[in-house]
């Protein structure tokens, strides 16, 4: 099935959700994965942090999202990833966290933020520093923010 028959990322988030749409959506998703994963990958991230997009959309996007992280790219599934492109797609991920108003997104977001920094190979150092100045967040910030920074 062709990707272009959803018209962009929210509808396929949609489609993926919709049991009468559920497998065409699928094929659609693994074509647009293999063709091109990193612009995928921006595209759900795209969808996060924006309320105007229903919070299952969002939180589908946060669970997808984990099918881009290191674990895969060491696997060669999702092909070759410059270190750029690493760096670009782990500071969106923290990013969108960080923006995210949803707890059961923000939830899916951790999930993904954990599979991205569980690989000893391929180290995500400024993490640490990110927790920490998250930690010294001003007392008065909304719940979750405090460890978001």
């Amino acid at each position: 099935m062709e990707a272009a028959l959803f018209k962009d990322t929210p509808a396929l988030l949609v489609a993926l959700a919709d049991p009468a749409q559920q497998k065409t959506a699928e094929a659609a998703f693994s074509q647009m994965q293999k063709s091109n994963p990193q612009q995928l990958a921006s595209e759900l991230l795209a969808c996060v942090g924006v309320d105007t997009i229903p919070a299952s959309s969002r939180q589908l996007a946060g669970v997808l999202l984990k099918r881009f992280a290191a674990t895969k790219r060491i696997s060669g599934v999702l092909g070759e990833w410059s270190a750029e492109a690493v760096a670009g797609f782990r500071a969106s991920l923290w990013a969108k966290l960080g923006a995210e108003t949803s707890s059961i997104v923000s939830r899916a977001l951790c999930h993904a933020v954990a599979e991205e920094a569980s690989i000893p190979e391929q180290p995500w150092p400024e993490l640490v520093g990110q927790c920490a100045t998250g930690l010294d967040a001003a007392a008065g910030s909304r719940p979750g923010a405090v460890a978001l920074g």
